[in-house]
């Protein structure tokens, strides 16, 4: 044990809870989009015009490993523009979804009670990879929200409680 030592403390640093009430929070610049997340995925981009339009791209840690040695990870993207004041959930989904093409196929859909949220599981193929997003589109405090979350069908199936926990973690207050 004393001779790993220094690899197990490393090991065990990068262990974090990962229950919606120990998430970290990324702050948006400007201080008006809070995205909590658990600590161990990694923020990849951001692209920012403070005031108009946020996307934040999140990476998991590895999940699994492929056939041929890739790494498998989850991702999530986090898109929020500003919403027009009458914008209703319902009418940001509806007219989000009219622009997903035949690849997508809807496996479930549910409106997110007391969160003005609808989240939706699409089974996604194309020519290159076969996979699972779940997407949660929300309409809060003047803005549309979009967390989309990518992952291969079976691995998705395995992390999908976890992933329930981060769409939790999204309508929680910072600070609970």
């Amino acid at each position: 044990m004393e001779a790993y030592r220094e690899a197990l403390d490393r090991t065990w640093a990068g262990y974090s809870l990962e229950r919606s009430r120990y998430f970290v929070v990324y702050e948006a610049p400007g201080r008006d989009v809070l995205i909590r997340h658990p600590e161990s995925w990694e923020r990849t981009q951001t692209v920012t015009n403070p005031g108009e339009s946020l996307f934040v791209g999140f990476r998991s840690p590895p999940l699994a490993v492929e056939k041929d040695g890739t790494t498998v990870h989850a991702t999530l993207e986090v898109t929020v523009n500003q919403a027009a004041p009458d914008l209703t959930v319902e009418k940001f989904y509806a007219a989000r979804t009219e622009t997903l093409g035949d690849y997508y196929r809807l496996l479930e859909h549910e409106s997110l009670e007391g969160v003005s949220a609808v989240s939706t599981l699409y089974h996604v193929e194309t020519q290159l990879a076969e996979y699972l997003e779940r997407t949660v589109f929300a309409v809060r405090d003047g803005k549309t929200f979009i967390y989309k979350f990518n992952c291969r069908n079976q691995v998705y199936r395995a992390i999908e409680p976890w992933i329930d926990e981060m769409v939790k973690g999204f309508f929680e207050p910072p600070e609970s």
